[in-house]
């Protein structure tokens, strides 16, 4: 009968008490059954909640989660028998605002990422939006300038087409060596006609491409 009695008796070791009766190690440790200690836990949470709360959910539903993830801490807390009590309603309290806080605070965290991702979406569309203009506007410019080329003297007609460069919207394409050689000229003269041929580009397209006409050897 000893032996039988010994045996049904609960551990001392609280580690053992704990794995044999959770709820009974909870209350031993905290004073507080685990069914109240939830009440207590869902009370708190419940009031800081508010009437007004700005996480955007339940509030009663809200509350029961924050109470759920806070027996999760105490319960973790008080089974470590290195870790000591002073008072169990005051420990649910405190795990429970914490949580609460930790929600708040990641609610918050949510939200700056919201509107991060909101404004950056917002920016690339926008420059998304711009680059298009831009290449739609000097798609249009090197369209001109090409319809524009077959139309001069055939000496600037002959610079134009062999300096022309779509790429940089420029007469640069080549060296004034290397063009004047294929040109059959000398460089001062094909710097002359470079001179005469951005001369006149500046007069046919400045006004309308003010801001947007080639740069380097072509501008104005």
């Amino acid at each position: 009968m000893s032996d039988i009695s010994q045996d049904s008796a609960l551990p001392d070791d609280p580690i053992e008490l704990a794995a044999i009766d959770p709820a009974l190690y909870f209350e031993t440790r905290t004073g507080v059954p685990v069914a109240e200690a939830f009440r207590l836990a869902y009370r708190v949470a419940y009031s800081r909640i508010g009437s007004g709360s700005s996480l955007g959910e339940d509030r009663a539903a809200l509350a029961e989660d924050i109470a759920q993830e806070a027996m999760i801490a105490i319960w973790a807390f008080v089974r470590d028998p290195r870790n000591e009590v002073r008072e169990g309603q005051g420990l649910i309290v405190r795990i429970t605002t914490n949580k609460f806080l930790d929600r708040c605070r990641a609610h918050k965290r949510d939200r700056v990422d919201r509107t991060v991702r909101d404004n950056s979406a917002t920016v690339l569309a926008l420059a998304d939006t711009a680059d298009t203009a831009v290449q739609a506007l000097a798609r249009q410019m090197i369209a001109e300038i090409e319809a524009w080329i077959p139309g001069l003297p055939q000496h600037l007609r002959e610079v134009a087409e062999l300096m022309w460069d779509r790429d940089s919207v420029s007469f640069d394409l080549l060296t004034y060596v290397d063009a004047a050689e294929q040109l059959g000229i000398n460089v001062g003269t094909l710097k002359s006609r470079l001179h005469t041929l951005r001369k006149l580009f500046c007069q046919h397209f400045s006004e309308k491409y003010r801001s947007e006409r080639p740069q380097n050897g072509t501008s104005c």
